[in-house]
């Protein structure tokens, strides 16, 4: 993701970037710090990497469609995302802003843990009143 990122920084500036990378036995399992140097005026959003291949082939389940949790700046370029994300077929659900990155990222281990026993059909739902 970095090396694309360095690759094509002109074309990005500006643009609506998702960091949806999961270094796994890297230091961070995100790759935010390194893209929002190179693109400093990107809109960065940190989606997409918190639930497996299995559930984004068919997000619904139990007749359920399965949330995704995502962190990234307010305004505009947040409803291109959202759209992005309801046109994948799942509900978005930000957490916040650039701070809640790391909050993402627990999403996707808590996911990931359970996957091991519970097999890869699983994802989260945000039920509140």
């Amino acid at each position: 993701m970095v090396d694309f990122v360095c690759e094509h920084k002109k074309g990005l500036d500006g643009k609506v970037l998702i960091d949806a990378t999961n270094n796994f036995g890297a230091p961070s399992m995100n790759s935010w710090p390194d893209i929002s140097k190179i693109v400093p005026n990107g809109h960065l959003y940190r989606a997409f990497n918190s639930l497996g291949v299995d559930v984004f082939a068919n997000p619904e389940l139990g007749g359920e469609k399965a949330d995704l949790f995502y962190a990234g700046p307010d305004g505009a370029p947040n409803e291109k995302v959202e759209r992005l994300i309801e046109d994948a077929g799942l509900r978005p659900i930000r957490v916040g802003g650039t701070e809640q990155v790391d909050v993402v990222d627990g999403v996707l281990r808590l996911w990931f843990t359970l996957a091991q026993s519970r097999g890869r059909r699983i994802a989260f739902k945000l039920i509140s009143d």
